[in-house]
């Protein structure tokens, strides 16, 4: 098999630990790592990582509903203060924010 083929097979192993592969090329693919160690070696680095990330979930809470409430009322107060409102030069007669507004 040439490189460019092995490279090819490697492209596949994420969508194949994500079981998003058609049983055909599934099946292919599981051929070609029976026959090459490096794709056999990228498979079990894919595996690796894919636990990883799932003992990573697993530890990662969620924040309190408490401070989920804060933080939207911060972002409520932010968003209610003096700077969000147009400049007072975007005011000016004759000014396009002004011809909109009086629209």
């Amino acid at each position: 098999m040439k490189h460019k083929d092995i490279d090819k097979y490697k492209e596949l192993i994420p969508e194949y630990l994500a079981g998003n592969l058609h049983e055909k090329k599934a099946k292919e693919l599981e051929k070609a790592i029976e026959q090459y160690p490096e794709l056999k070696e990228e498979l079990d680095e894919g595996i690796k990582l894919k636990e990883a990330f799932k003992a990573m979930e697993r530890r990662t809470s969620l924040p309190s509903d408490k401070i989920l409430q804060n933080i939207l009322k911060e972002i409520d107060s932010e968003t209610s203060c003096e700077c969000t409102r147009p400049q007072k030069a975007f005011q000016s007669e004759g000014s396009s924010y002004t011809r909109i507004v009086e629209w």
